[in-house]
């Protein structure tokens, strides 16, 4: 059996160990740069997401706003550009690099457009689970005023503008931004351009959903329409149908089932069902993580990274599985390519997986550590695990 291609191993990776994450940049000399695509249409790029500007008599149309400290220097940019305030703000989604400035728009009068998702998370907490980072509620004022289930129609200017919602893709908020008298869309984050993508499972995002819909894109564009990524140059088509090969490579979409946050009580056997290669990082430190325990129990090789006291019964052992550290993408890559190998080949054993941990491991003295690490008490309150486990099925 064929293995899956390099391009394919490190959407994985990716995936798995959180990598194409970034903290947010020094702001301090950022310049906001204007590029006009069509007659008064424009792409505004800066720190944060893409946005795209539509000027006229009737005022300015703004698809995201990027950080909020970078919002006079945006107002200065579309000054520029037109004497119009800016009387809409679309959202791609609910990010705080492509919203940060909704909330000082909307205090100057603008009326702020998204997705219903988009509402719900900018109006409540949030958490990332890949980074496990908290994300505050917005100011009311950055809240959408109007929202939609799965799309809206806006003209103005003399443009006609769809908003159309893509379900789960890079989250459970995207919308995708027609202009179709400019020839041009604006994909949020569900394109962020020629690279990996960066899908946030926390928020509902899923591999198969930016397939789905990068492929319903495609279809609803020419071949000569430009488009608005969500952190890179204009593209034309045939980029967005190579970053859609790129991540639907080998069958990868068919294969990885991202399992994001779950019980370990309640949802692992279900998990566990198919006999898939498991890609796992611990956010717990202090002690061996529930959920790999438990996936060595059962005789599953397992890629993970050396965090939170696992135990090292990998060592010299590398029938077993493997460890990685979070940090370093192309080590991750190859393991879990090794893995696949493996597991295509039938070279996974889980009678010496489960000998071996019986072997090695002794469950009650690890778990009372772990439970004191933590400072519980009692195993019924351990809480569930939070990192994102992925597991992927040989080709």
């Amino acid at each position: 059996m064929a293995v899956r291609t390099w391009p394919a191993i490190a959407v994985l990776a990716m995936l798995a160990m959180g990598v194409a994450t970034a903290q947010q940049p020094d702001l301090s000399k950022v310049e906001i740069r204007s590029e006009q695509l069509a007659d008064n249409l424009y792409f505004l790029s800066g720190a944060g997401g893409n946005m795209a500007l539509l000027t006229g008599a009737s005022g300015a149309l703004l698809v995201d706003d990027e950080f909020a400290p970078l919002h006079a220097r945006i107002v200065a940019a579309i000054a520029a550009l037109t004497d119009k305030p800016v009387r809409f703000v679309i959202n791609t989604h609910w990010h705080g690099d492509h919203t940060g400035g909704n909330a000082d728009f909307g205090k100057e009068g603008a009326v702020i457009v998204a997705h219903e998702n988009t509402l719900k998370r900018l109006s409540t907490n949030q958490a990332m689970t890949l980074n496990d980072a908290r994300v505050p509620a917005q100011a009311p004022e950055g809240w959408p005023v109007i929202t939609f289930a799965d799309s809206v129609s806006l003209h103005t200017n003399g443009e006609h503008i769809e908003v159309v919602h893509v379900a789960n893709a890079h989250t459970d908020s995207d919308a995708i931004i027609y202009f179709r008298k400019a020839n041009v869309v604006h994909t949020g984050d569900v394109f962020a351009g020629p690279a990996y993508p960066f899908i946030d499972t926390g928020s509902g995002g899923s591999l198969n959903g930016v397939i789905a819909a990068t492929a319903t894109i495609v279809a609803r564009i020419r071949a000569d329409t430009k488009i608005i990524p969500g952190h890179a140059p204009p593209q034309r088509k045939s980029d967005l149908e190579a970053f859609r090969g790129m991540v639907a490579d080998a069958g990868l979409g068919d294969r990885v089932r991202l399992h994001g946050p779950y019980d370990h009580r309640r949802d692992l056997a279900s998990i566990m069902a198919a006999n898939h290669l498991f890609i796992h990082t611990s956010r717990f430190e202090g002690g061996p993580c529930l959920v790999l325990i438990e996936l060595l129990q059962a005789g599953r090789f397992v890629v993970t990274s050396p965090v939170g006291g696992i135990p090292d019964i990998y060592a010299g052992r590398p029938e077993l599985g493997t460890l990685v550290e979070a940090s370093d993408p192309d080590a991750i890559a190859a393991a879990i390519e090794d893995g696949l190998a493996r597991l295509a080949a039938g070279r996974i054993d889980p009678r010496r997986i489960r000998a071996v941990y019986a072997e090695h491991f002794h469950p009650t003295v690890a778990h009372g550590q772990w439970l004191a690490a933590l400072g519980l008490s009692q195993p019924d309150s351990v809480p569930s695990d939070r990192g994102s486990l992925i597991s992927v099925g040989a080709r």
